[in-house]
């Protein structure tokens, strides 16, 4: 059974909770269009979906947080393009959607590593680079795990200023 993006999407609309937009504001969670669905909501619709990559690219372009992190949960790591990766990554709207998509697909991928050193940039968010390097799997060889120079140094970084953030 094919699923229609437009009904997913009409879900998500129908299941929303303004009141709960208010409290995601509180804890940073910001995007163009918040609809305020609990992460038990979206669990429970990516489970009836099942994993459908044509369906989290479709569900991404409708710049919808919570489609958002839906699209990270139904796409199919086999199938994220290193392109892909790189685009979605520039949409981040704050660290709720970065860490979403971290964690729920870039990690997965085979190859997030290379990922993970390509954003260790100087030029990059440092929310990228703090989770680009904490998600890694336990059972990766270690010398997949050594990080190059600059990229060590941009995680000290992007850590302190996490750190900071959240224990000011």
């Amino acid at each position: 059974m094919s699923i229609d993006s437009a009904n997913v999407l009409a879900e998500l609309r129908r299941v929303a909770n303004p009141t709960n937009v208010a409290g995601m504001g509180r804890f940073g969670i910001a995007g163009q269009d918040l609809l305020g669905i609990s992460a038990v909501k979206l669990r429970a619709i990516a489970k009836r979906t099942g994993r459908n990559h044509s369906l989290a690219k479709k569900l991404w372009t409708s710049r919808i947080f919570e489609a958002l992190i839906l699209a990270a949960v139904v796409a199919e790591p086999a199938q994220l393009t290193r392109r892909q990766a790189n685009a979605w990554a520039k949409d981040f709207e704050c660290w709720a959607d970065c860490d979403g998509l971290c964690i729920q697909l870039f990690r997965k991928t085979p190859f997030a590593h290379e990922l993970a050193v390509a954003w260790s940039g100087p030029r990059q968010r440092s929310r990228n680079v703090f989770w680009s390097f904490s998600m890694f799997r336990p059972h990766q060889r270690s010398e997949e795990a050594e990080m190059p120079t600059h990229a060590a140094a941009g995680f000290r970084l992007a850590f302190g200023v996490i750190m900071a953030h959240f224990c000011a």
